[in-house]
């Protein structure tokens, strides 16, 4: 890592020495006793100061800052200070960031975690916090910064993987000062993307979003690249990835899908938004005054089309919320400890695209195991229980737009089964 450039001042002494630095250079003046009065060499100091070139310090990165401090855990193993967590596909941390975590440079402080990544396969991380504003990074396993994003609430990475080894997730606050408490970390990942590299993919992966520039004032041109962040939103850089120059949105509304986007940028660019349902594919390029544009009428989104064609469920996964076949069935569950009268909402593992399991407040406690099985003339809900708390499970047909919700008396110890829950 290239390390900040270092200047060292000399403190002016009482008598007739002092120091100066000429072009990164330290030069002592030294008069001689009753020929060269002090004051002669303050008139010195006043020109060598205004001829001397003044050297910019450009402060690291927040990036560099974990890059450092992951590459030093690493190599220190320094557990008393710096504890090098692991996460797993499916799973939901629970954390916090407080002042015995691993140490930035800066005076800041981050949490790491470790997965085993394979070379082709898509990570998503989701960080939210109120206590802070959410920083997230993705290390490669050199370690380098290979993606990262921030924002108020809650950010979002994705990222296809090209390499194969210990990738890492880094976490910390995104304002440049020091800010403890709790956040949330969810990771999902996959098998190989349909996504291809350099493209947004939005709305359940329907609109696939790519976008190329060019600099009218230098000639120079090229592809942007996609930083993924929510199912509706992302952005695109050209050549810096600390310097966002397009914003793309698209929601559907009322059956219409409408297309947003915003210009960061003067350079000239063109988007196209391709429809992987039918392949009808839209471009949008730079309006008067660079303000962006709303495609009132992009493409059509009929509930039932889009159900044949794409097969793929609405249900958004969450720090409450499962996801059951290919995101049809969205599940929640309310739990009551009738003990001491706690409560809250559980937090949810997948397992597989038909299998997920639930915690109350440990996340290494399990608490319920549940599955979705589509028979083909009907589907079926399965769950079992590792709790005798009270607990209520609903479960939602995003496509079908019904919703079953189960209920576990207090002190009852039994799991169920629904044959004839959902139709096909």
């Amino acid at each position: 890592m290239r390390k900040a450039a270092r200047q060292d001042f000399a403190r002016t002494e009482p008598t007739a020495t002092a120091a100066v630095v000429v072009s990164g250079r330290l030069h002592r003046l030294r008069p001689k006793r009753g020929r060269f009065p002090m004051r002669h060499t303050w008139m010195w100091l006043v020109c060598l100061a205004m001829a001397s070139p003044v050297v910019a310090v450009t402060p690291p990165t927040k990036s560099q800052l974990m890059e450092e401090r992951l590459a030093a855990a690493m190599r220190e193993k320094e557990a008393s200070r710096c504890v090098l967590q692991s996460i797993a596909c499916g799973q939901t941390i629970r954390g916090s960031l407080d002042i015995l975590d691993c140490p930035l440079a800066n005076g800041e402080v981050a949490d790491f975690f470790q997965f085993q990544g394979r070379a082709g396969d898509v990570v998503t991380g989701t960080l939210s916090s109120l206590a802070f504003t959410p920083f997230l990074d993705l290390l490669d396993p050199t370690p380098n910064s290979a993606a990262f994003n921030s924002g108020p609430g809650s950010t979002q990475v994705q990222f296809r993987l090209d390499s194969s080894g210990v990738w890492a997730w880094g976490v910390t606050n995104a304002d440049g000062f020091l800010a403890l408490g709790p956040y949330t970390l969810e990771f999902q990942c996959g098998g190989t993307s349909s996504c291809p590299p350099g493209n947004l993919c939005l709305d359940a992966g329907r609109f696939q979003v790519a976008a190329t520039w060019m600099n009218q004032f230098d000639g120079t041109s090229g592809t942007a690249h996609a930083i993924a962040s929510t199912d509706s939103t992302g952005f695109f850089y050209f050549t810096d990835p600390t310097n966002y120059e397009l914003v793309v949105k698209i929601l559907n509304i009322d059956g219409v899908i409408k297309v947003f986007y915003t210009e960061l940028t003067n350079l000239k660019f063109i988007i196209t938004v391709t429809d992987t349902r039918d392949g009808t594919a839209k471009t949008y390029e730079n309006t008067p005054g660079d303000c962006g544009a709303i495609d009132e009428n992009a493409f059509t989104a009929a509930a039932t089309a889009r159900r044949a064609a794409a097969g793929r469920g609405l249900c958004a996964p969450g720090s409450n919320t499962l996801c059951l076949l290919n995101r049809r069935f969205a599940i929640n569950v309310d739990w009551m400890n009738q003990f001491n009268d706690t409560s809250g909402l559980g937090s949810p593992r997948s397992l597989s695209d038909q299998s997920g399991l639930f915690s109350f407040t440990d996340p290494t406690d399990v608490e319920l195991v549940m599955k979705a099985v589509d028979f083909g003339d009907r589907t079926a809900f399965f769950w079992g229980a590792l709790s005798d708390f009270a607990y209520d499970i609903s479960v939602v047909d995003t496509l079908g737009g019904t919703t079953k919700t189960y209920h576990n008396a207090p002190g009852s110890y039994c799991g169920g089964l629904d044959n004839n829950a959902f139709p096909p």
